[in-house]
């Protein structure tokens, strides 16, 4: 009997944003810079290159991530928009600004896959309010070990 070992690599495709930010509340801005950052295990994050857009910035990127345990240990991807060299915003010292978050349910098969547009959410003095969309697309596949 010959056993063949795999482990799991998630296919995230991060494609655009929109309504990310409503021009009507920055009606002097053209133009502002965004990226991507999200993790489906804690301590590990990944980013898309920075774009132009305002207020539907387009990524169209692509990432395999590896993942090294069981698929039910992967539940959710935790997504967040960010706003770079954001020097408007008081007490942002790295110049960065989460404009938008949402945590998404991955896919429970391997071979299935997700996507779709999922509401960002953007916190707020008295809470947190619903402002923008991210279309992502995600699946599961075996990657087989060599050795």
């Amino acid at each position: 009997m010959i056993e063949i070992n795999y482990d799991l690599a998630l296919n995230f495709n991060v494609y655009h944003g929109d309504g990310i930010e409503d021009p009507s509340s920055y009606p002097n801005v053209q133009n502002r810079i965004y990226c991507v950052v999200f993790s489906v295990a804690p301590g590990v994050e990944y980013h898309t290159h920075p774009v132009v857009g305002f207020p539907d910035p387009v990524w169209r990127q692509s990432f395999r991530i590896g993942l090294h345990e069981a698929l039910d240990n992967y539940t959710f991807i935790n997504v967040e928009v960010v706003r770079l060299h954001s020097k408007s915003d008081p007490g942002s010292s790295d110049e960065m600004t989460v404009v938008g978050r949402a945590r998404i349910p991955l896919p429970s098969m391997v071979s299935t896959r997700k996507e779709g547009r999922f509401g960002l959410v953007r916190q707020r003095d008295n809470g947190f309010k619903a402002e923008g969309h991210i279309v992502v697309s995600m699946e599961f596949e075996k990657v087989h070990l060599m050795g």
